[in-house]
C-alpha cells in the first residue's frame, strides 16, 4: 500500500514495476563518513583565500552512498564498517537507518572518532575535490563478530567492497569463500553418483541452494551441522521446492564418505562421528554456492590484489586500470584485469561524463576460427555508433561474444559495451559527489535483478545522472518509483 502511494504521488504506480527481487540482501563493507561540503566559485589557488557560497553537511563514504542508493531502489543492505562513539558516527549511522541501511553490523569504538570529509564544490568547473580524515582506530579483522558475520553473509544475494579498507575485507571475503569450501568438501567426498538413499522413499535427491540459509561453523562438529542441515529442511523443502530454488546433483546412500580426511580441518573428527551424521539424513542438502563478490577498484592501494582474486565483479574509476595494469589505454587495461584474474565475469571502468566502459567475459566466440580484433580499434568503432542527438543514456556494444585483443598483453573472449551518460545541461548539475557510489549502487540492484548488461548500464548510468541533480553524495539518490527510471526497469 505505502509503495502504491508514492508511486502514485509521482506519477508512477506500483503495477508499472517490475517485481522486486526475491532474495534483495547485499552486505556491503567499506566507508562511512561525514562530508563537509563548501560550494565556491573557483578553486583556491595556495596560500589564496575564497569565499564559500555555501557550507552543509551530509552522510559519504564510498560504501555507505552505495548501499543507500541500494536501499532506496528496493534492496535490504546490511554495512560492515566502525565509527567512533562520538557525534559524527551517531548522525551517520542514524542517516543510514532512516534510508533503511541495516546497521547492525556496524563496530562502534569507544573513545575512537569517525572518518570526516571535506568537499570543496567547483562551481565553474563542475568538479569535486576530497579531502578526507580516516577515523581512528582503524577497523581490524577482530571487530569482525565470527557468528554474526556468517549468519549474514549466509542470508546475502551479494556481497560488495569498495576497496579501502583491504585487511578487514579480505577477512568477511575469505570467510564467505572457506565456509562454502568447507561445506563442499563434505559434499565432495561422498561418491553422489554411486549411491541411492536407503529410505522409505526411492532416490531421495540431494539438492544444493543458493539460498539456504544453513551455515558450517568448525566450532560446531559435522553430525550437529547435518542436524541443522535436517532441521532445516524439513521446514523449508515444500517452500524452497515452490519457489524454484533447488537444483537436483545427485543421489545418496545411507553410508559415511570413503575418506573422511578433508574434514579434519580444523577440527579431528573420527569416522564413527561421520557415519552417524549421514546415516541419520534422509534428503542431503549441500552448501550453497558461493555469493558473488563485487569490488569497487578506485586507486591502487596495498593488499587490493588480494582482494580483486576474490572478486566476481570489478568496477574501476577512470584512472585505475592503467594504473594498476601501467598499460597504454583503458580498453587494453580491462583486457589485462580480466586476464590476471580469471574469476571475474566482467569488468566495468566508469568515465564520468563519456558514461563506463564495460568487458563481459565470455567462454568462447560464436566462430573459434575468427580472428581476434584489436580491442582499442574496435572500442573507437564503438564510439562511431553513438548516436548523439540521444541525451538519455543508452549503449553500444560488439558481437555478443568476439575474441578481444590487446598487443603485448593477450586474448580473451568477451563482449565489449560501451555505456552513454545522461547529456545534462550544465545549470542543472550541482555536485558529481558520490556519482560514482550510486553507479555501483544501481549495479547492485542490477545483479540482483538478474538485469543484462545491455540493460544494467543505461539505467545503472541514468541512477548516477539523477545523483548529480543535488548538493551532497545522497541527496538526489532516486527511489525505485522515480518517474526518471521507469524507461530503464520496465
Amino acid at each position: 500500500m505505502a509503495e502504491a502511494a508514492i508511486s502514485e504521488a509521482h506519477g508512477l504506480f506500483s503495477s508499472d514495476l517490475p517485481p522486486l527481487p526475491e532474495n534483495r540482501i547485499v552486505v556491503g563493507f567499506g566507508m562511512v563518513s561525514v562530508d563537509y561540503v563548501a560550494i565556491v566559485d573557483a578553486f583556491p589557488k595556495p596560500d589564496e583565500k575564497v569565499r564559500g557560497r555555501s557550507l552543509q553537511v551530509f552522510g559519504g563514504g564510498n560504501a555507505a552512498n552505495a548501499l543507500t542508493c541500494a536501499s532506496r531502489l528496493g534492496l535490504t543492505p546490511k554495512l560492515i564498517t566502525k565509527v567512533g562513539d562520538d557525534s559524527l558516527g551517531q548522525s551517520a549511522l542514524a542517516e543510514l537507518e532512516a534510508d533503511g541501511v541495516d546497521t547492525s553490523l556496524v563496530k562502534i569504538s569507544d573513545g575512537g572518532t569517525s572518518t570526516s570529509t571535506y568537499v570543496i564544490v567547483d562551481k565553474q568547473m563542475k568538479t569535486r575535490t576530497c579531502i578526507y580524515t580516516l577515523g581512528v582506530p582503524a577497523m581490524v579483522p577482530d571487530d569482525l563478530p565470527k557468528t554474526k558475520l556468517l549468519s549474514a553473509l549466509n542470508e546475502a544475494k551479494l556481497a560488495y567492497f569498495d576497496g579501502r579498507s583491504t585487511k578487514p575485507a579480505l577477512v568477511v571475503a575469505q570467510e564467505e569463500i572457506e565456509n562454502k569450501r568447507a561445506i563442499n568438501t563434505i559434499l565432495d567426498s561422498i561418491d553422489v553418483d554411486r549411491y541411492e538413499v536407503d529410505s522409505d522413499d526411492d532416490n531421495i535427491d540431494i539438492l544444493r541452494s543458493p539460498f539456504f540459509d544453513v551455515g558450517f561453523d568448525f566450532d560446531n562438529t559435522v553430525e550437529e551441522y547435518f542436524d541443522r542441515i535436517h532441521i532445516t529442511l524439513v521446514d523449508t523443502i515444500d517452500d524452497q521446492r515452490k519457489k524454484g530454488r533447488w537444483t537436483i546433483l545427485g543421489r545418496l546412500t545411507t553410508v559415511s564418505p570413503p575418506d573422511t580426511s578433508p574434514l579434519r580441518r580444523r577440527k579431528l573428527l573420527n569416522r564413527s562421528v561421520v557415519t552417524k551424521a549421514i546415516t541419520k539424513l534422509l534428503p542431503v542438502q549441500a552448501a550453497r554456492m558461493s555469493i558473488p563478490i563485487l569490488v569497487e577498484a578506485e586507486r591502487k592501494k596495498a593488499g587490493l590484489g588480494s582482494l580483486l582474486d576474490l572478486a566476481t565483479y570489478i568496477i574501476c574509476s577512470e584512472k585505475f586500470p592503467q594504473a594498476w595494469t601501467s598499460v597504454s589505454s583503458i580498453p587494453k587495461a580491462l583486457v589485462s584485469i580480466l586476464l590476471k584474474y580469471p574469476n571475474v565475469k566482467f569488468v566495468i571502468a566508469t568515465l564520468g561524463e563519456k558514461g563506463c566502459l564495460m568487458i563481459d567475459r565470455r567462454t568462447r566466440g560464436e566462430d573459434p576460427h575468427l580472428d581476434a580484433i584489436d580491442v582499442d580499434s574496435l572500442t573507437e568503432s564503438l564510439k562511431l555508433r553513438i548516436d548523439e542527438n540521444v541525451t538519455t543514456p543508452t549503449f553500444v556494444a560488439s558481437e555478443s561474444s568476439v575474441r578481444l585483443r590487446a598487443n603485448g598483453i593477450g586474448t580473451l573472449y568477451g563482449k565489449l559495451l560501451l555505456g552513454t551518460a545522461e547529456k545534462i545541461p550544465p545549470s542543472e548539475i550541482l555536485d558529481t559527489t558520490g556519482a560514482g557510489d550510486a553507479f555501483i549502487g544501481a549495479v547492485l540492484y542490477a545483479l540482483c535483478a538478474g538485469m543484462p548488461p545491455e540493460k544494467m548500464l543505461p539505467f545503472s548510468c541514468q541512477v548516477a545522472a539523477i545523483c548529480c541533480r543535488a548538493l551532497g553524495a545522497r541527496t538526489g539518490l532516486p527511489q525505485r518509483d522515480d518517474p526518471r527510471l521507469a524507461p530503464f526497469l520496465r
